[in-house]
């Protein structure tokens, strides 16, 4: 069955390469190709659930769940020691902010921002815990708006929010290797609907109190995509050729299932990392944008 999916992917390929009448050759051998791997795959499945059923046919139910019964506890314990924080540097506690309430008038959230939030949401997302989406909200504005505003603005008021809304229902995805192992799947938090349109209207706000970000960064920034960063790099590359006279030396390095858990800084000055660079006749004059 590996096999077979390697096969349709490498057709998928060669088909999206081709040119002219290979176009048509490869889309036929690509599905050809997928079909064979559909019938893999129903027979894996009726093979495994006859299995299950004659386990379960002799009273042999132990060892008919077991399998499934471990899955779970696999995946969590997995999940639980990529999300406790312990591969995290340690850092200070921030201190506990003991003043009053912040005064109502400051909270900038109103009826407008709240309405275009719940408008600018994208749709067809998956819910949070509550399995509340933004379809179900939308047709409700007129009433609901004016209930969220006093919410949101207690919140603001106390600095406090749901416990519902700091809790995020994880979904592993799998990308690729065999699905046993539990680091081949990538985790995606789904929040609350009621904390996204929360966040939304805050925005505005924090990106004005926000210090500037790093102007080498382009992850998670508007406007800015590979290919942007791919041209900048080219140009600085060019820059340094033409006007400098000096040949740069480009160095990727890619944290196999970081989840962004891995310090950035702490990475880069390892001794490791250090010793392959100075071996390659790299200066430790590096600089790590964000």
């Amino acid at each position: 069955m590996t096999a077979a999916f390697k096969r349709k992917e490498y057709l998928y390929i060669k088909w999206r390469k081709a040119r002219g009448l290979n176009c048509l050759r490869y889309w036929e051998q690509h599905q050809e190709a997928q079909a064979a791997l559909r019938r893999l795959v129903s027979n894996r499945r009726r093979e495994t659930w006859r299995l299950f059923c004659q386990r379960l046919a002799q009273g042999d139910y132990t060892k008919a769940i077991a399998k499934f019964s471990k899955i779970p506890d696999v995946m969590a314990r997995h999940l639980e020691q990529i999300f406790s924080g312990d591969l995290l540097p340690s850092r200070p506690t921030p201190p506990t902010n003991c003043a009053q309430p912040f005064d109502v008038s400051s909270c900038p959230i109103n009826i407008d921002s709240i309405n275009a939030a719940i408008k600018q949401l994208p749709r067809q997302k998956a819910p949070g815990i509550d399995h509340i989406t933004i379809e179900m909200l939308s047709p409700l504005t007129d009433t609901l708006t004016t209930v969220l505003l006093y919410l949101f603005r207690l919140c603001w008021q106390w600095s406090y929010t749901p416990l519902t809304w700091r809790v995020a229902q994880v979904i592993p995805i799998h990308k690729k290797g065999s699905v046993s192992d539990p680091g081949n799947f990538r985790p995606i938090s789904l929040t609350s609907t009621f904390r996204k349109i929360l966040e939304k209207c805050l925005y505005p706000t924090l990106e004005g109190e926000s210090p500037d970000l790093d102007i080498a960064q382009g992850g998670f920034r508007s406007s800015r995509s590979t290919l942007d960063q791919a041209l900048c790099l080219f140009e600085t590359c060019s820059i340094l050729r033409r006007k400098h006279k000096i040949t740069p030396t480009l160095a990727f390095l890619d944290i196999k299932s970081a989840y962004n858990t891995v310090d950035r800084e702490h990475t880069v000055a390892s001794k490791t990392v250090r010793t392959k660079l100075e071996a390659l006749g790299f200066l430790m004059t590096y600089n790590m944008p964000p």
